[in-house]
């Protein structure tokens, strides 16, 4: 094998081994291989911009686009509050611990098991409101 072979293997072995381990982000990974691949002269700029697919580039940004006006018209949000109507669930405010929620829904739904509904809107029928 050549120098350069050698080098493209240990430059992507040593990109592998950070991200493996979930030091270092994937993109910073991968931007950090391809900057090295070009100072240790493993390939060029032309060569690095010649292996982007500009395909893929070309949906992500279309995606991008679509998915920041999508945002703004209140679609997502409306369609948040149907599920959370159509599953009978309660709203969870974010950075609540979900164990606290799951353990309150439980004790919601043995207290109903103990007083069952009796139509009227009152835990049991005559019961003082």
């Amino acid at each position: 094998m050549s120098l350069t072979a050698w080098l493209a293997l240990a430059i992507s072995r040593s990109r592998s081994s950070p991200l493996i381990t979930n030091v270092v982000d994937s993109t910073v990974a991968a931007l950090l291989g391809v900057v090295a691949m070009i100072v240790f002269g493993v390939m060029s700029e032309v060569d690095a911009f010649g292996f982007v697919d500009w395909n893929v580039m070309a949906i992500l940004i279309g995606v991008w686009i679509i998915a920041g006006y999508f945002g703004k018209t209140g679609v997502p949000s409306w369609l948040s509050v149907q599920a959370l109507r159509l599953s009978g669930g309660a709203a969870r405010p974010a950075g609540d611990d979900p164990v606290d929620a799951v353990r309150a829904d439980l004790d919601v739904r043995r207290q109903r098991r103990r007083d069952p509904d009796d139509g009227a809107g009152g835990a049991a029928a005559g019961a003082p409101r």
